[in-house]
């Protein structure tokens, strides 16, 4: 159960996001779909981007960690995905490797994180 309580509560915050922001119907995107459009609504890359600028940074590295930190949140998004319907059973019927379960909440806490700055 602890997948789909991890993936029901960013399913949860996205959702919002989507109503917020006028983002169409989350239940026809995907989990990734839906993290990496509320991220792209939030303008979580710009308040990065805003705040790398203000000390200092130059563009070109603003743009490398950008694109590094789109890419590692999308992937975030997807191996969450991958686990929710690999793993995530509340009945237990799926195998479970634990390790992965306990990675799933840190990756969860990150992409929240993001949603929530």
């Amino acid at each position: 159960g602890a997948m789909t309580s991890i993936c029901s509560s960013i399913d949860s915050l996205t959702n919002d996001i989507y109503n917020r922001y006028s983002l169409g119907d989350p239940k026809r995107d995907s989990f990734q779909e839906k993290c990496n459009k509320s991220i792209q609504a939030l303008k979580v890359l710009e308040q990065i981007e805003t705040e790398l600028t203000e000390l200092g940074w130059k563009a070109c590295e603003i743009t490398h960690f950008k694109n590094n930190i789109k890419d590692s949140l999308n992937k975030l998004a997807l191996v969450t995905q991958k686990l929710r319907s690999g793993i995530g059973d509340i009945y237990g019927a799926k195998p479970v490797l634990k390790s992965l379960v306990f990675d799933s909440f840190k990756f969860a806490q990150i992409l929240i994180r993001m949603m929530t700055r």
